[in-house]
């Protein structure tokens, strides 16, 4: 028994993942069942620590002064709660049993009522009263929901389904509360476990359970809003993306699922935008930009067809189009409008923008129409100012020249000379001859 126990102390039995994730405080003393001295007092042995839901110390407050009386550690397990105290000095062992709670009869009451600033909370068993407090707010709901699923399991699992008992329904009636908590603690995806089991009960229950389906569809969208909004969250990574993708879809929420994930990655794409500064020439300013922006395009398009099915393409097709009109206003501004930039950088700018736009092709998109639709107006406009700049430089050479009348060698080259100005579209070219002289120049 001693080498067991041995054993036991090295492993780390705080909190199993299967009650919720451990904080620094509750984790602080790392101690278990082997560090309890008369667990045979309760029929335990070191042993049951391989099935410790959750372990921790909370403070004993008395229930009229709320002043401390004591501390306890408490370990949870999937049929009973068992209570230990400090040990006296020079015992072998840190803790000592002091009360043993039966799932079956335990009862949780939360005085704060939701107060976040509030650690104590109320179990009672067998007209017993414990009121105990947490070292922490996130504590407190760490350990509500480990009591309310161990609660819910234990329950669940005792009572035939067949005699249709109000016991069966317990802890869906305390399934709203714990979405709640769980939604409080960003543990989305025990919400939606939540959410499911509760819904598949109510489904298959016979029961009367009065407004209960319409706490739980409320609580279903509230988690589902609260899914949204960590999607639109700055820091979350693409993998946290798609995960929240993926439980709203768990939700039945593919409207909503699909509409948030490519606002997500609109934003993503607007700080793309204003992280990318003009740095260099024209033409390596909208190299990065087409790679950065259809290299988004390609990946989002693979993960779109991934996360949901082909009724959803148009929608994907759609943003896509939308986002292309945000790059081509970008292109045009820095490739298009700016008066440094010349003809052969426009044209240039255009081909690499074109080159990246296709790379799409491989995956069945085509928005190089689109492309060259939105930026058409901007590459008129590129040309007409090149061909005003021409003109004004060609005139403005003209006037700093020093031109002399050209004597013609004879009738036939005058002729000559005429019809080669018809051809530019000079009219009436005898306006400017003069007995065999070209006054055009003069």
């Amino acid at each position: 028994l001693n080498e067991q126990s041995a054993i036991l102390r090295g492993l780390n039995l705080t909190l199993a993942p299967a009650a919720t994730a451990q904080s620094p405080e509750m984790d602080s003393e790392r101690l278990t069942l082997a560090d309890v001295q008369g667990l045979e007092r309760a029929g335990l042995s070191p042993l049951a620590a391989m099935d410790c839901l959750a372990a921790g110390p909370l403070d004993l407050l008395d229930v009229e002064t709320y002043s401390i009386r004591g501390h306890r550690h408490l370990f949870l397990l999937p049929d009973l709660l068992l209570i230990a105290r400090p040990n006296k000095p020079g015992k072998e062992k840190r803790l000592a049993f002091d009360d043993i709670a039966p799932l079956a009869t335990l009862r949780i009451a939360d005085p704060g009522d939701g107060d976040s600033d509030v650690c104590h909370f109320t179990l009672e068993a067998d007209e017993r009263v414990w009121l105990v407090a947490a070292p922490s707010p996130s504590d407190k709901r760490m350990w509500l929901t480990a009591l309310r699923r161990a609660l819910g399991r234990h329950r669940g699992s005792k009572v035939d389904d067949a005699e249709g008992g109000d016991d069966h329904h317990t802890w869906l009636h305390d399934a709203p509360e714990d979405i709640e908590v769980f939604i409080a603690q960003r543990a989305y995806e025990s919400a939606v476990e939540l959410v499911e089991r509760a819904q598949d009960a109510l489904h298959e229950s016979t029961n009367r359970l009065d407004a209960l389906p319409q706490h739980i569809d409320a609580c279903a969208r509230k988690l589902a809003s609260a899914l949204c909004k960590e999607m639109s969250r700055p820091a979350l990574r693409r993998h946290g993306i798609r995960a929240a993708v993926q439980l709203l879809l768990r939700l039945d929420e593919h409207e909503k699922a699909c509409r948030s994930y490519l606002e997500t990655w609109s934003q993503t794409l607007q700080r793309e935008f204003r992280r990318l500064k003009m740095e260099g020439s024209t033409e390596l300013f909208v190299f990065k930009l087409s790679q950065m922006f259809y290299g988004l395009l390609r990946s989002t398009r693979h993960e779109f067809g991934y996360l949901f099915d082909n009724s959803a393409t148009s929608a994907y097709v759609r943003w896509a189009h939308q986002q292309q009109a945000v790059f081509a206003a970008v292109f045009a501004r820095q490739a298009l409008e700016s008066t440094t930039a010349s003809l052969a950088t426009v044209a240039a700018c255009v081909h690499v923008a074109q080159q990246s736009c296709a790379v799409l092709l491989q995956d069945g998109l085509d928005l190089e129409f689109s492309l060259l639709e939105l930026l058409s107006p901007g590459i008129i406009h590129a040309i007409e100012e090149a061909g005003r700049s021409w003109i004004s430089a060609t005139a403005h050479h003209l006037t700093d020249e020093t031109w002399e009348k050209h004597k013609f060698s004879s009738r036939q080259a005058q002729q000559t000379f005429q019809a080669e100005l018809a051809e530019f579209g000079v009219d009436h070219a005898d306006d400017y001859m003069d007995k065999g002289f070209c006054l055009l120049f003069e």
